[in-house]
């Protein structure tokens, strides 16, 4: 015959596995901000429309930078990756030191700064998942501005 202690003990393990798989969705429901979640369920279309909206904000502070003769922002240091690869293929002198000016200046024009801009926030906001209902989805989320 299994004693009170051990009965109470299997049922606060059941209970600790419980609240492992359930706390994904607790997270989501009670802990996740309603504007994260909004975003989260946006359509491919809306998710576009945010991509470019926020490369243009990001190439404006990157302008911004190279007026001031300033570094590329921490965020955006992705793009002094793709300035070297645009240098490299183009054969043209590497500079000494990737700032925003040598950075913007190793692009061939304004639209390819844009396009790798919108290729690197895609890059860091892709998450995989699956519906409460069973189905499988596909979520992208974007970093908060």
């Amino acid at each position: 015959m299994m004693k009170k202690r051990y009965r109470l003990a299997i049922i606060m393990i059941v209970m600790a596995i419980c609240f492992v798989f359930l706390w994904p969705s607790l997270n989501w429901h009670f802990l996740t901000p309603r504007d994260q979640q909004a975003r989260a369920l946006q359509t491919r279309e809306q998710i576009r429309h945010h991509a470019i909206q926020r490369a243009e904000v990001d190439f404006q502070r990157l302008l911004v930078a190279a007026r001031e003769d300033g570094d590329v922002p921490d965020d955006l240091s992705f793009l002094i990756r793709d300035a070297r690869r645009f240098t490299r293929d183009h054969r043209r002198p590497s500079p000494e030191s990737w700032d925003a000016q040598a950075t913007l200046s190793a692009f061939p024009n304004p639209q390819s700064v844009r396009y790798a801009m919108k290729a690197g926030i895609g890059k860091k906001s892709l998450a995989l998942g699956l519906c409460r209902d069973g189905r499988c989805s596909l979520a992208l989320t974007f970093p908060a501005a």
